[in-house]
């Protein structure tokens, strides 16, 4: 069955992304349930909601009349940028609504850079972010023992930082 609309498809399209997943078991159908199998002689049969936002979806939903008819095809619309609705699929367009965008810091071309090692630049990425789970950071979560020699952990600690210092000065002089 095909679907005349007296509101735009978008008030139709935008309920399960405010619903989300639990909101079609909320409402009692499936989520590839049809409109005509929802909409019978001009009445919605959902089941009755307490959750504040599936009523007010429910309230817009029936605010806007629908007539089926009979026998026509049903359209597939995909959305292309916050309320636009096409009939032609662009995975461009879906990748910029599904990924999200973050703001690009300025020391990200210190750490991820054409010829850097990947190995390196991640866990160089996690120490500037400070998310390394270092050995005081897992002793504090009781994964390891306390060190008995506290020279070794410094000693260690200094060639890392060594190491680290050499690389990038390395990568900044030759990039």
């Amino acid at each position: 069955m095909g679907l005349e609309e007296a509101a735009p498809a978008e008030t139709i399209s935008q309920t399960g992304e405010v619903i989300g997943e639990r909101g079609t078991q909320k409402l009692g159908i499936v989520r590839n349930t049809k409109i005509a199998d929802v909409l019978a002689e001009d009445q919605w049969r959902f089941r009755n909601s307490r959750d504040s936002s599936i009523e007010k979806v429910l309230a817009q939903v029936k605010a806007n009349p629908l007539t089926l008819t009979p026998n026509a095809d049903d359209v597939v619309k995909w959305k292309r940028g916050d309320v636009a609705y096409v009939s032609e699929f662009s995975a461009y367009n879906t990748w910029n609504i599904v990924h999200t965008q973050n703001i690009k810091v300025p020391w990200a071309k210190l750490i991820w850079f054409k010829q850097g090692v990947p190995r390196f630049a991640f866990v160089t990425w996690l120490a500037v972010k400070d998310r390394l789970s270092t050995g005081s950071r897992m002793r504090a979560w009781g994964l390891l023992a306390p060190y008995s020699d506290r020279r070794h952990h410094q000693t260690r600690l200094r060639f890392w930082v060594a190491f680290f210092t050499q690389h990038m000065i390395g990568s900044l002089l030759f990039s």
